[in-house]
């Protein structure tokens, strides 16, 4: 995690020192947030840089889209099955949610997660998906508005 921290601190610091003032992340993985922690200490340090960071699933809209079609968001399970970023057909059935208060390490998760989809379906109709990604993207440009 410290190696990611210190590859987005420099390529912040790269952009900002080209004269990029605000600056938009667009996270895609929630194994990110060390990035996102290292970055508020250089807010601070670089005063006049605004810079927001977008997880896309942490996203109110995005929540309540989830929440109006009953489907729960869980790790690699539907909320993740883009048209776009899928490789293989993916199980048309529903996973028991799985959780653990242990901290595991990489073998371990491999063997008690398995596919690594957390729980939930695997899978819902293009057209929701295609929804929710214009319900995410309406956030993104929101956001590049007020930076």
């Amino acid at each position: 995690m410290e190696t990611l921290a210190n590859v987005v601190e420099d390529i912040v610091r790269s952009v900002y020192h080209q004269g990029f003032k605000r600056l938009l992340i667009l996270n895609g993985h929630g194994g990110n947030v060390a990035a996102y922690y290292h970055l508020n200490e250089l807010v601070n340090e670089l005063k006049d840089l605004k810079l927001a960071w977008y997880s896309w699933w942490q996203s109110a809209d995005v929540r309540a889209f989830a929440d109006s079609h009953n489907l729960k968001m869980y790790h690699a399970n539907w909320s993740e099955a883009f048209p776009f970023v899928r490789c293989t057909a993916v199980p048309r059935s529903e996973k028991q949610p799985l959780m653990t208060n242990r901290i595991l390490t990489d073998e371990q998760a491999r063997e008690y997660y398995g596919d690594g989809v957390l729980g939930g379906v695997y899978q819902v109709d293009d057209a929701l998906m295609n929804e929710m990604f214009s319900i995410a993207l309406k956030d993104v440009l929101k956001l590049i508005e007020v930076i």
